[in-house]
Protein backbone atom coordinates (compact mmCIF):
# COMPACT_ATOMS: atom_id res chain seq x y z
CA UNK A 1 0.00 0.00 0.00
CA UNK A 2 1.47 3.41 -1.06
CA UNK A 3 -1.36 6.51 0.70
CA UNK A 4 -1.15 9.28 -1.75
CA UNK A 5 -1.86 11.93 1.49
CA UNK A 6 -1.47 11.11 4.90
CA UNK A 7 -3.53 13.08 7.62
CA UNK A 8 -1.59 12.81 11.13
CA UNK A 9 -1.98 14.17 14.66
CA UNK A 10 1.43 15.78 14.92
CA UNK A 11 1.74 13.65 18.59
CA UNK A 12 2.21 10.54 16.23
CA UNK A 13 6.17 12.05 15.78
CA UNK A 14 6.77 11.30 19.73
CA UNK A 15 6.74 7.78 18.76
CA UNK A 16 9.06 5.93 17.11
CA UNK A 17 6.15 4.29 14.53
CA UNK A 18 5.18 7.70 13.91
CA UNK A 19 9.22 8.74 12.64
CA UNK A 20 9.45 5.34 10.87
CA UNK A 21 6.11 6.09 8.77
CA UNK A 22 7.32 10.01 8.31
CA UNK A 23 10.55 8.56 7.06
CA UNK A 24 8.98 5.26 5.05
CA UNK A 25 6.39 8.10 3.35
CA UNK A 26 8.26 11.28 3.11
CA UNK A 27 7.59 11.51 -0.36
CA UNK A 28 3.74 11.94 0.21
CA UNK A 29 2.07 14.98 1.54
CA UNK A 30 1.10 15.11 5.42
CA UNK A 31 -1.56 17.42 6.43
CA UNK A 32 -1.85 17.52 10.34
CA UNK A 33 -4.81 17.30 12.31
CA UNK A 34 -6.72 18.10 15.08
CA UNK A 35 -9.19 15.53 15.21
CA UNK A 36 -9.59 11.91 13.13
CA UNK A 37 -13.12 11.93 13.29
CA UNK A 38 -13.64 15.11 12.12
CA UNK A 39 -11.57 16.18 8.89
CA UNK A 40 -13.43 18.86 7.05
CA UNK A 41 -11.53 18.36 3.52
CA UNK A 42 -13.03 15.21 3.88
CA UNK A 43 -16.29 15.74 5.02
CA UNK A 44 -16.93 17.97 2.10
CA UNK A 45 -16.29 15.99 -0.56
CA UNK A 46 -18.81 14.04 -3.10
CA UNK A 47 -19.80 10.69 -2.48
CA UNK A 48 -18.37 10.09 -5.64
CA UNK A 49 -14.87 10.94 -4.37
CA UNK A 50 -14.99 7.91 -1.55
CA UNK A 51 -12.86 5.37 -3.81
CA UNK A 52 -9.99 7.95 -3.85
CA UNK A 53 -10.33 8.63 -0.43
CA UNK A 54 -9.69 5.21 0.75
CA UNK A 55 -5.83 5.61 -0.66
CA UNK A 56 -5.72 8.03 2.12
CA UNK A 57 -3.77 7.06 5.33
CA UNK A 58 -4.66 9.02 8.71
CA UNK A 59 -2.67 7.88 11.80
CA UNK A 60 -3.49 9.06 15.41
CA UNK A 61 -2.97 7.97 18.91
CA UNK A 62 -5.18 6.37 21.00
CA UNK A 63 -6.37 8.32 24.12
CA UNK A 64 -7.64 5.28 26.02
CA UNK A 65 -7.20 1.49 26.44
CA UNK A 66 -10.82 0.40 26.58
CA UNK A 67 -11.60 -1.32 23.77
CA UNK A 68 -15.24 -1.81 22.73
CA UNK A 69 -16.17 -4.86 20.69
CA UNK A 70 -17.57 -4.70 17.66
CA UNK A 71 -20.78 -6.58 17.57
CA UNK A 72 -21.38 -6.35 13.88
CA UNK A 73 -19.13 -9.07 12.75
Amino acid sequence: MHPDKIFYKPAVLDFELGRQLREKFGSVPWLPIENHNNIEQLRNNPNQAFAKMKRHLIIGVRKSLNYTPNSKV
